[in-house]
């Protein structure tokens, strides 16, 4: 993920802003990514990755997993916002508080308002796959 993260922890790579329109942006260099790896492989610890069904019954090319006070599932039942993973049966570990501030620092960037997010979607892309815009 060069795009997001700034690979080279020592230097003071600035965030590079692109605006797609329509209130879509993508920013580059946003975060360190020695640290945000290792919070990822917490979250992971607790609520590993998986990859769950789409509702025709194929299995999605990417696993994922969440944190947050939902999570975004996918089944035979469908598409949803859901407090319980569907797994472990127990509510999904909490959004780290360096996600938070890196998501009140990516407002700040782009002049949007500060949020409290209830959700973050976690996505392990193997190389060669996507999920395509949406």
């Amino acid at each position: 993920m060069p795009d997001l993260f700034n690979q080279d922890e020592e230097s003071a790579v600035q965030p590079q802003v692109i605006d797609l329109g329509q209130g879509a942006f993508h920013i580059k260099h946003l975060a360190p990514s020695q640290l945000f790896r290792l919070l990822v492989d917490h979250v992971t610890a607790c609520a590993p990755l998986r990859q769950m069904m789409t509702p025709m019954g194929h299995p999605m090319k990417v696993s994922n997993t969440n944190c947050g006070q939902y999570g975004w599932v996918s089944d035979r039942s469908g598409y949803r916002y859901c407090a319980i993973d569907p797994i472990s049966k127990r509510p999904w570990p909490c959004i780290p508080a360096e996600f938070l501030q890196l998501h009140k620092y990516a407002c700040e960037l782009v002049g949007l308002p500060v949020f409290t997010p209830d959700a973050c979607l976690i996505n392990h892309y193997k190389i060669g796959h996507s999920m395509g815009k949406h």
